[in-house]
């Protein structure tokens, strides 16, 4: 009997190519060469779920649990996608650190790094000659620049008169993006901030903000721990470009790469305008255009960054403190104690507020801002105590490695606090570490400070899983007699 290719044997045959290519492709992901053992796999995992759907539905007990067996480097499958997790802060500074070079390039994505950012914005590019020449030219520019306690003191007034008001529990997000997208808009650029959550300017950055955010879970499919999921209609539209066919999501892409190019453009337009005579970012870069040394494309995704992924984190972390400190009523009394002066905290009280600083840095590494950037990969295969660490393989630090702090233990939180640059781990790790983490923490020292000086914040029944997920309800109360006048009274 002759054999005959028709639709239903065609069909099993793919199926069964499917299938053992998916296999081919688990067996060579823990593929053990030269003696080297592959890493320790815990078990539990699925064919077509792996380990998990996504990272953010792994319990923390569960990883506690795969640490203490498995040791501090491990891997799991999301998905079919092999990930690396670092369980241990030894771990952490050996692979991410020492070993920054293997480890610091971003997951290239078509639409996000080619389209939307012409492959500028150095924070989510890979790590090569491109990533390493706007670092190089951005990051001493920002480090260079101080905050002036000029421009940031009408800034966090203004904040503190907007949240006189808020004394129902309500969320306070907006007041404080507007605080952010303030702050970095007189430090970056040098022009006059937004003066309500009405104005045109914060509205046109607020929601470029939120399209950004929405349209990269979109574009990548992903969960909110980066890792990517398969997309029928996705792999359709991507056969479809390589042909010249653009589908909806390339047309998006243009659409809001338009729009973040014409709100940075128009910013730089106004800081002309306004003759800004002080140094500041952009005019900085701006003159090293005028030398060569970067193009306006450069400058503006350089920019473009600091809006999306500044300005959001800063929110988030405000947002953070905010709703932890509502929860925690014993730390808010030390916190109140230590920060009762006689005068509005300045950025010189900073280094005696050892037990605000702890809390800022607990806060933040137990709930760390979800940024809009691709996840980490290998770009080679590595080793590491006689572990085989593949290639592709996508790194993920094990959150529990941070710890939580004893909610009724202010005692435990000052055991905790870590002093130094290179212990700022919420701010990134590595040569991938946030350029701006001296600038951020500055500014959330200032602006969370001030807010306990003023404010007892009254939590308005928010539950512990919702922290940090855009869902706070807080009150203030205000925590002195006369603060009305204090911050009202243009004499005062």
């Amino acid at each position: 009997m002759a054999f005959e290719w028709n639709s239903y044997t065609i069909s099993f045959y793919t199926l069964i190519g499917i299938v053992a290519w998916q296999w081919w492709r688990w067996r060579k992901s823990g593929y053990v060469t030269n003696g080297i053992k592959r890493l320790p796999v815990p078990s539990g995992k699925g064919y077509l779920n792996g380990h998990a759907c996504t990272v953010d539905r792994i319990s923390r007990e569960k990883l506690i649990e795969w640490r203490t067996s498995l040791g501090d480097v491990y891997m799991i499958y999301v998905k079919s996608q092999p990930c690396v997790v670092l369980a241990s802060a030894k771990a952490v500074d050996e692979l991410l650190q020492k070993r920054a070079t293997k480890y610091s390039s971003r997951r290239p994505n078509y639409y996000i790094s080619d389209v939307i950012e012409r492959r500028r914005n150095y924070a989510i590019l890979p790590y090569n000659a491109c990533y390493q020449k706007i670092k190089l030219t951005a990051t001493p520019l920002l480090v260079k620049h101080p905050l002036l306690p000029s421009t940031l003191d009408p800034l966090t007034v203004k904040l503190l008169k907007s949240l006189f008001s808020l004394r129902v529990p309500c969320d306070p997000t907006p007041h404080l993006r507007l605080f952010a997208i303030s702050s970095l808009l007189s430090h970056v650029f040098g022009i006059s901030s937004p003066t309500s959550v009405d104005d045109r300017t914060y509205q046109r950055i607020s929601n470029l903000i939120n399209e950004y955010i929405r349209y990269y879970e979109k574009i990548e499919n992903t969960s909110r721990a980066g890792v990517e999921l398969p997309n029928l209609k996705r792999s359709f539209e991507d056969l479809g470009l390589r042909f010249g066919i653009p589908g909806s999501k390339y047309k998006e892409s243009i659409r809001l790469r338009d729009k973040l190019e014409d709100i940075v453009l128009r910013l730089i337009y106004k800081m002309n305008k306004e003759n800004v005579e002080r140094d500041c970012l952009a005019k900085e870069l701006m003159g090293r255009r005028e030398k060569g040394e970067v193009d306006i494309m450069d400058i503006v995704h350089t920019l473009g960054s600091f809006i999306v992924i500044g300005m959001s984190t800063l929110t988030h972390s405000l947002t953070v403190l905010i709703t932890q400190l509502a929860q925690t009523p014993s730390f808010q009394s030390v916190l109140s104690t230590e920060l009762s002066l006689p005068h509005l905290p300045t950025l010189a009280d900073r280094p005696s507020c050892h037990f605000t600083m702890s809390f800022i840095k607990r806060a933040l590494l137990n709930h760390p801002a979800w940024l809009p950037i691709p996840p980490r990969y290998v770009e080679v295969d590595d080793e590491y105590r006689g572990f085989h660490i593949p290639k592709g393989a996508l790194v993920l630090v094990d959150e529990s490695v941070r710890g939580e702090w004893d909610k009724d233990s202010p005692g435990e939180m000052e055991r905790n606090l870590e002093v130094g640059d290179t212990n700022r781990v919420e701010f990134g790790y590595g040569k991938r570490m946030c350029p701006a983490a001296e600038l951020s923490e500055s500014l959330l020292f200032l602006a969370f400070s001030r807010i306990i000086w003023c404010y007892i914040i009254v939590d308005g029944g928010i539950k512990s899983n919702q922290v940090g997920n855009g869902q706070p309800s807080v009150s203030f109360a205000p925590r002195r007699e006369g603060l009305e006048r204090l911050l009202f009274d243009e004499s005062s």
